[in-house]
């Protein structure tokens, strides 16, 4: 089982600044018992175990722990929100200079992908806005 906390995230960020990864796939595990929201809420240390998520959790988490972000302030570490109607899919900011973000798509392994040209998979309307935990719940475990 993939141990993806924050930490790593940092040095996934790192990596990437220096451009040592791969272009697009960063592989980390090609475990299928988990989905986007459960791997965004595990990297972030708000939940204890890797799962299969359902989409009204993901939303109760952004709108208890998170706060929004402009685009333009985005750090290492915060989240990627992807919607059109409702919450289509979720993933973390690695590095905002190059754009990448690290996600679990489904059934597919871990990914580094371009934020902004990633959206179009899941939505051709889908809109881009990002999240950051807020700094009262970071050590705080809500499921």
């Amino acid at each position: 089982m993939i141990k993806c906390k924050f930490q790593d995230i940092e040095h996934a960020a790192k990596i990437v600044g220096n451009k040592t990864l791969p272009k697009i796939v960063f592989l980390l595990d090609n475990n299928t018992s988990y989905n986007c929201w459960g791997f965004t809420a595990y990297a972030l240390q708000l939940v204890n175990k890797l799962y299969w998520m359902n989409i009204q959790t993901m939303e109760n988490i952004l709108r208890k722990y998170t706060k929004q972000v402009r685009k333009d302030k985005i750090k290492p570490g915060d989240i990627v929100v992807y919607r059109d109607y409702e919450l289509l899919h979720t993933a973390i900011v690695i590095s905002p200079k190059t754009n990448k973000m690290i996600h679990k798509d489904g059934y597919s392994p871990l990914e580094m992908l371009n934020i902004y040209k990633s959206c179009y998979i899941y939505s051709n309307k889908a809109n881009v806005s990002f999240r950051r935990l807020k700094e009262d719940k970071l050590k705080l475990k809500c499921a």
